[in-house]
């Protein structure tokens, strides 16, 4: 499901998304996982969690559905809004 989500943004936002401003998001969602990651394990370590809880508490807070927030904001808002949501869940994935 969250693939037919992703390509039903991609079609209809093709010519938005390959413009410099939707490119520009990319490092900035990469940034923002990355750094989810990051606080993630570190607040999991800070509450003296044994390490493999760590791990698995990081990854499922790191990938949020982004499949949801694309949904969300194409029900709510242009289909162009819907861009980060999916540039979010290629990223994760390949995260």
């Amino acid at each position: 499901m969250t693939v037919l989500i992703i390509l039903a943004v991609l079609s209809t936002n093709s010519k938005t998304i390959l413009a410099v401003s939707a490119l520009a998001l990319i490092p900035i969602i990469m940034l923002y996982n990355l750094l989810g990651y990051l606080f993630v394990f570190l607040f999991a370590r800070l509450l003296q969690i044994d390490s493999a809880q760590q791990k698995a508490i990081t990854f499922e807070i790191g990938m949020q559905d982004s499949a949801l927030a694309s949904t969300l904001a194409i029900s709510f808002f242009e289909p162009a809004s819907a861009i980060s949501a999916v540039i979010f869940s290629v990223w994760h994935n390949i995260s």
